[in-house]
């Protein structure tokens, strides 16, 4: 087809007549800044009910091949996807030669991706007897893919059938070379340790890594018994507490570091380092304050010139778990210790706004607004210096200082909604209430003049039209009620033209997004209602920040591979880092995405006709029942 195209066009070229210049080179067309992803290709290919999904996603492989098998004969291009799930559900099994039937079906076209559908076909075919045939489809999966280390562990287990011993474990060798924690090492290092007897020396190496990197794994547990044969170092148990860390296991963190030598968890060495920050911030998770701040009480100093983030993030925590305790002062010096030694790291602005918040704990009011008005001048893009100015604004009106305190508060209105979103609709609210309220020793006697007054409604109005999600909206609105009823009325009504983002539109996205090996992957596996396969793709590929757009895309694919609450509550989280106004031109379809109209059906159903309020009213509360607000 290439060539019929290239001759088609050469033949249709006019010759240059002789003596003409010469032709100027064809332009080179521009690459494309965004490509279009339409409503149609975010959905699934194979109709996968919900329930089998479901299975899929919490790995209740045995149910999920059954639904999957009760499923009607799929045609076309779902033929293939179909067989793919099947034998993927088998081999997931005790029994995946059930599935061998389904590999004359997976030679046809596919979604899913080649590795996925290699590993299947390589373990079909080892499961129907043919070890040779399936360590030739096996080596086709590089170990870099996400199902490398799976294909790796099977042509070993093929090359053994095939009794080539050397080359099985020269197979596994070469994969677990990989820096741990890394998938599928831990079998493969089992594999070893075992094929060296468990108690040797030579399982060892095997043994240690094990335990240090994959803390309650079902590796880990096959090798405790031997766990006193081959100890772990200290600096082995910190890795290992922070791998318990990792999984939310805290009180395995703080056991795994109990009773290690004083001398060396207390030097300036990575690993001491480590062991504060692990040990602390496991504290902390068990609201054990004061044993938190005592184990990272010289973290910040001593971790000054150690490799990794180990002491910013523990001074901070310090200074947290010592506000937690009321221990203001202290705390206000462990967070200003966080500016002074670590002035170029994200969280120095943290330091001096928290560090504020605590030194007016402490009744250092003056110290406080020092603290404040440093962030803003030395941090002037700090993610916290909307809430440090909003925070010098109220002293300054509690001082009694409310010209200044309305400058400030309209200082922080005035900055991008996307750094701080909540603080800056506080500020526009503030700046306004301070107008109409502005003596703080009568702070609910409105003001005389009519013209601050005026002001004051104008710049409520506007807050409410451009940030009607905000909290600060509400109280506005509240606010405009009582003093101009007309305008409250005004704001409930919406908009001509309004957008509800019910019409489908296609996103935009970024070439090196969209044609990221790792993502075309994880789009293939949504598409095919795998999820979690899916969002391990992702995990692992190397992207910049999403746009809006992008965003919505995978949250959309997640939906459709049947993870909606999850993919939801995400997505909403997100959202309060990037709130409406910045979402771009498809920000209603974005905010849909987001907020769907689920159980509005439900509802309706439910209403009956003598309730004397919206049903709106009634499907909100559904949702926040649901965890679905």
């Amino acid at each position: 087809m290439l060539w019929l195209l290239t001759s088609a066009c050469f033949a249709s070229a006019e010759p240059e007549p002789e003596g003409a210049p010469a032709s100027a080179p064809l332009a080179v067309p521009a690459a494309p800044t965004t490509v279009s992803i339409p409503p149609a290709d975010r959905t699934l290919r194979v109709p996968v009910p919900i329930e089998v999904l479901d299975q899929m996603r919490a790995g209740a492989w045995e149910e999920a091949y059954a639904g999957l098998e009760a499923l009607p004969p799929a045609v076309g291009d779902a033929k293939s996807d179909l067989a793919f799930l099947v034998g993927w559900a088998a081999i997931h099994t005790d029994h995946p030669e059930r599935a061998v039937e389904q590999l004359g079906a997976l030679d046809g076209p596919h979604t899913a991706p080649d590795a996925f559908v290699d590993l299947v076909r390589g373990e079909l075919t080892l499961a129907s007897g043919d070890a040779l045939g399936a360590l030739a489809i096996l080596d086709q999966v590089a170990d870099g893919e996400l199902v490398g280390a799976r294909a790796a562990m099977d042509a070993h287990r093929a090359l053994r059938d095939l009794s080539r011993e050397k080359e099985a474990w020269e197979r596994l060798e070469r994969l677990v070379s990989r820096p741990d924690p890394a998938p599928g090492n831990a079998a493969a290092l089992l594999a070893l340790a075992e094929h060296h007897g468990l108690a040797s020396e030579a399982a060892r190496p095997y043994v240690v890594r094990i335990r240090t990197s994959y803390p309650g794994s079902p590796e880990d547990l096959a090798v405790a018994a031997v766990a006193a044969t081959h100890p772990l170092d200290w600096t082995q148990r910190v890795l290992r507490a922070e791998q318990w860390m990792a999984q939310r296991a805290y009180t395995k963190a703080i056991e795994e570091t109990n009773g290690l030598p004083a001398d060396a968890v207390k030097g300036d060495s990575v690993d001491a380092c480590r062991y504060r920050y692990v040990r602390g911030r496991s504290q902390t998770r068990k609201n054990l304050w004061s044993d938190a701040a005592a184990t990272m009480a010289d973290a910040a100093k001593a971790c000054v010139n150690a490799e990794g983030d180990y002491g910013p993030r523990a001074a901070y925590l310090r200074g947290t778990a010592l506000s937690r305790v009321k221990r203001y002062r202290e705390a206000a010096d462990a967070y200003a210790e966080l500016t002074a030694l670590y002035p170029e790291h994200s969280m120095a602005d943290d330091g001096l706004t928290r560090g504020g918040i605590a030194l007016r704990e402490a009744g250092q009011e003056a110290q406080a607004r020092e603290a404040w008005e440093r962030a803003a001048k030395d941090f002037p893009t700090g993610d916290t210096v909307p809430e440090a100015l909003f925070r010098l604004a109220y002293a300054r009106y509690e001082a009694g200082d409310t010209a200044d305190a309305i400058a400030l508060a309209r200082t922080v209105g005035a900055l991008p909604i996307d750094g701080d979103a909540l603080h800056v609709a506080a500020g526009r609210y503030w700046a306004a209430r301070w107008l109409v309220y502005a003596d703080p020793s009568s702070p609910t006697t409105p003001t005389t003049d009519d013209a601050a007054k005026a002001r004051a409604i104008d710049e409520w109005r506007s807050l409410c039209r451009e940030m009607p999600q905000s909290f600060w909206s509400i109280l506005a609105w509240s606010r405009l009620k009582e003093l101009a009823p007309e305008v409250a009325a005004e704001l409930t009504k919406r908009p001509e033209g309004h957008d509800d983002g019910s019409t489908p539109v296609a996103w935009d996205v970024r070439p090196e997004v969209a044609q990221n090996p790792r993502v075309e992957d994880a789009v293939a596996l949504f598409r095919v209602g795998l999820a979690g396969e899916a969002l391990e793709e992702l995990a692992v590929a190397d992207l910049p920040e999403l746009t809006p757009d992008e965003r919505a895309w995978f949250t959309e694919l997640r939906i459709a591979a049947g993870d909606w609450l999850f993919a939801h509550d995400e997505m909403r989280t997100w959202i309060k880092a990037h709130p409406l106004g910045t979402l771009g031109p498809h920000e209603p379809q974005i905010q849909r995405v987001a907020y769907p109209d689920r159980y509005w059906s439900e509802v309706q159903a439910s209403v009956k006709s003598d309730w004397d309020f919206d049903p709106r009213l009634f499907h909100g509360l559904v949702r926040e029942e649901s965890n679905f607000n």
